[in-house]
């Protein structure tokens, strides 16, 4: 699940899996399908572009990361670079 198309069209499974692979935990209970696709695509986006938000850290060292802080980051990337789409 490489691409926006092949996310805008994936199944829940598919995007839990692709969240594991990307955080080393499983999603919310509760968390959205929208939101589990919105988050995979900008990961998707961010390594097209080149960025990795966790460049430097050792697998499993990730650190919790908030909602609130993910809601911020994202949309401090958006206002500044413009290159973020949505879904």
């Amino acid at each position: 699940m490489n691409t926006l198309t092949e996310i805008t069209t994936a199944d829940r499974e598919l995007l839990i899996q692709r969240w594991e692979s990307l955080f080393e935990r499983e999603p919310p209970p509760q968390i959205h399908t929208a939101l589990m696709r919105r988050v995979v695509a900008w990961n998707v986006q961010m390594q097209q572009a080149g960025l990795d938000p966790f460049a430097g850290r050792q697998p499993g060292s990730r650190p919790p990361v908030s909602f609130a802080q993910f809601e911020r980051e994202v949309r401090a990337v958006m206002a500044n670079t413009g290159r973020i789409s949505a879904i």
